[in-house]
Formats: C-alpha cells, structure tokens, sequence
C-alpha cells in the first residue's frame, strides 16, 4: 500500500514538474515575442515621425533648394562663361534630381514602418498561438504569476523539491518578491546615502580648500 502511495506521488510530482516547465518556457517564448512586438512598435512609431518631418518639411525643400541651385549655377556660369544651354541642363537636372529624392525618402520609410508592423502582428500573432496549444499547462498557474520571473521561480521550487504543490510554490514565490523587492528598496537607500556622502566629502573638501586659501591670505596680504 506504501509503495503504490510512493508511486502515485512520484507520478503526480513527475507530472507536475513537466507542466511547469513547460509553462515556463511557454510564458518565456511568449514574452520574448511580446518584446519584440514592442521594439518593432516603436521602431514603427520612429518611422512614422521621420515620416511626418519629411512631410512637413518636404514642400519648403523643394522651394528651396532648387532656388539655392539656380543662383549656385548662374554664379558658375559668371565665373566659368558657361553657354546657356549648359546651365540649362545642369540646373534642370538638380532640380529633378531634388525632386526625386524627397519623395523616395518618404516611400523608404512608409515602406520600412510597414515591414514593421507585419512583424509586430506576426510576434503576436505567435505568442497567442503558443498560449492557446498550452493553456492546460498555463491554467495549473493563476495569470497573475504568467511573467518569466514568476515561472521560473515556480518551476524551480517545483523541480528541487522545495515545494510539492502549485500553492507551496506560490507562497515560497511570494516570500522570495517580498525578498527581492526589499533588497532593492535597500539598494537604493545605500545608492542614495553613497551619493549624499560624496557630496558631503565635496563640500568639506570645497570648505577645507576654502579656509586654507583664507589663510594663505592672512599670511601673505
């Protein structure tokens, strides 16, 4: 009768490990996804802004520019004694040339924010489909815990022994944040007290350095 309560465990805790890592490389891969949906996003958003600039400022370069090249050739053409139809051509082609390239630099970019966010719905579009094909696995975890983490953390205690069950686990996890978020609260408390010191040593050195130039003056004055 032991022996098959024995098995019964084993095969429950053998189970159990399986299902959180696997929930943990499920909530890890999503995250990675997530992530890079948010890099794309904004480099998409960066785009749009270049867009914009080349928009507004668009019309006023194309004004000009070409302006600034008709008075650039006819000084050529003063100092050089070009014939007309040479300065003719030279100005008509910087003035195309001018034009063609405003608007290529905007069709770059609109095409680059497009590649953009293709890839942003495709990373999404990933990470919900992983999340679906193993919900079983991620339902053992409240939601509130599906951060990499949270899972690794469980999948740790789980897979060492620590904690034999998805409420242990999540109680030794909850102890281990409370841990963590105190040693950065004191963390920053020593970064905060190391700055104010040095500026203290700056101003008795500031103080020091200023009561011997006063007496320096004494002395020499």
């Amino acid at each position: 009768m032991d022996n098959q309560v024995t098995t019964t465990q084993n095969a429950y805790m053998s189970t159990l490990k399986d299902q959180v890592v696997m929930a943990n490389h499920v909530v890890s891969q999503a995250a990675e996804w997530t992530a890079e949906a948010q890099q794309m996003q904004a480099m998409a958003q960066k785009e749009k802004e270049t867009i914009k600039s080349i928009k507004k400022y668009g019309r006023i370069i194309k004004i000009s520019i070409p302006l600034v090249a008709l008075l650039a050739v006819s000084r050529l053409y003063a100092l050089f004694n070009f014939s007309n139809d040479v300065v003719g051509l030279i100005l008509t082609g910087v003035i195309c040339i001018i034009v063609w390239c405003i608007p290529l630099s905007a069709k770059k970019h609109i095409k680059k924010v497009d590649e953009c966010e293709k890839k942003v719905q495709e990373y999404y579009n990933s990470a919900n489909m992983l999340v679906q094909k193993y919900a079983d696995c991620l339902s053992i975890i409240p939601q509130q815990y599906w951060y990499p983490l949270a899972t690794s953390y469980i999948a740790e205690v789980i897979s060492n022994g620590r904690a034999s069950t998805i409420p242990v686990a999540l109680d030794k996890l909850e102890e281990q944040l409370y841990r963590w978020n105190m040693e950065q609260n004191m963390q920053r408390q020593i970064e905060l007290q190391r700055a104010q010191t040095e500026a203290l040593r700056r101003i008795e050195i500031n103080t020091t350095a200023s009561v011997v130039a006063d007496i320096a003056g004494l002395f020499f004055n």
